[in-house]
């Protein structure tokens, strides 16, 4: 009976690091406690973000693009933009990017994944002077739906990436297309 009791104050001990790690893995890197919701029924879109991050809407025209930025940071931040693609293949979306914006950029992955339930692609980049603060590191995570695509841009220095990385990462796995 002794080694059953031990077994299993082991077991429970386990079960008990696990979901420790796993809750402190999901709010690494957000810099304070709690979420809050972002949703536009216009732009159909929805998504979570750190309580201590803010939202700024700059879209106008026609065109949705907002930035949410971490509040004591102007360097790091995650733009979202919607845009019409028309008919566009993401193979050739990618292409364009790689072959085109970011040609002089160094790219450090490019992958294939599935973004807001949609087959999507994630390039993560660094690049120059287009950070305050220096060189920066970029993710790009887009998909298409429809004739519309849907682009997350997660940016900071190079020196904050990995910090503020698994709050980016929240917000993609959030992101929700809901028209």
């Amino acid at each position: 009976m002794k080694n059953k009791i031990s077994r299993l104050q082991i077991i429970i001990g386990i079960v008990i690091l696990v979901v420790i790690v796993v809750i402190g893995g999901i709010f690494a890197g957000t810099k304070g406690i709690g979420s809050a919701v972002y949703a536009n029924t216009d732009y159909g879109v929805k998504f979570t973000y750190p309580s201590d991050w803010e939202v700024i809407d700059n879209s106008a025209n026609g065109f949705f693009m907002i930035s949410c930025k971490y509040k004591n940071s102007a360097s790091i931040s995650m733009d979202i933009q919607v845009l019409d693609v028309g008919n566009v293949a993401l193979s050739d979306y990618t292409a364009g990017f790689i072959n085109g914006t970011l040609k002089k950029e160094k790219i450090l992955e490019s992958n294939d994944i599935t973004f807001a339930n949609n087959p999507g692609h994630e390039i993560i980049y660094e690049a120059g002077s287009a950070n305050p603060d220096g060189d920066g590191r970029y993710m790009l995570v887009y998909t298409i739906k429809g004739m519309k695509s849907y682009v997350l841009a997660f940016s900071s220095g190079k020196e904050d990436y990995s910090s503020f990385l698994p709050a980016a990462e929240n917000i993609i796995s959030s992101f929700q297309i809901t028209k």
